[in-house]
């Protein structure tokens, strides 16, 4: 009988050791989290510069974004869409982005406001939420699908 006793509590610690993340895990995913806020900062100065061989480093090579029109590009358009300077971006304000880290994957929800310039000349103002998925791959984080809404204003 104290032999189960004694069994059952110290297989009950083992599970309970097992099932709770480590500090080194831990402090992982905390750098995680901080590597991949900081990437949603730097991809919103690479489009106000634009910044496109930021871009091209840090977009996948299967990289996709849906934008608000429903249309769907892949790495090699959404950066020639860039060179072709369709948008000015003067000002792009990024709200702290929802992070969640699954092992070498992330999901990030965030909004920002937006000004600037399209290439028409005509200015723009506008509020987006987006939801960026990354991964981690080789040791860096790397998006891979974006997909963008517009928000309109009043």
């Amino acid at each position: 009988m104290k032999f189960h006793i004694l069994f059952a509590f110290a297989s009950s610690i083992a599970i309970g050791l097992l099932s709770t993340p480590c500090f080194a895990d831990e402090a992982s995913r905390q750098a995680d989290h901080e590597a991949v806020e900081n990437l949603e900062y730097e991809f919103a100065k690479a489009m106000i510069k634009p910044d496109l061989e930021w871009m091209d480093e840090m977009l996948a090579e299967d990289f996709k974004i849906v934008l608000p029109n429903g249309q769907i590009k892949d790495k090699k358009a959404f950066v020639d869409s860039w060179r072709a300077n369709a948008w000015d971006y003067h000002e792009i304000d990024v709200l702290k982005p929802d992070i969640r880290i699954y092992g070498d994957s992330a999901v990030s929800i965030g909004r920002a406001h937006n000004k600037g310039v399209k290439n028409n000349g005509e200015e723009f103002s506008h509020d987006e939420l987006w939801t960026d998925v990354l991964v981690k791959r080789n040791g860096k984080w790397r998006y891979v699908s974006i997909q963008v809404m517009m928000l309109k204003t009043e």
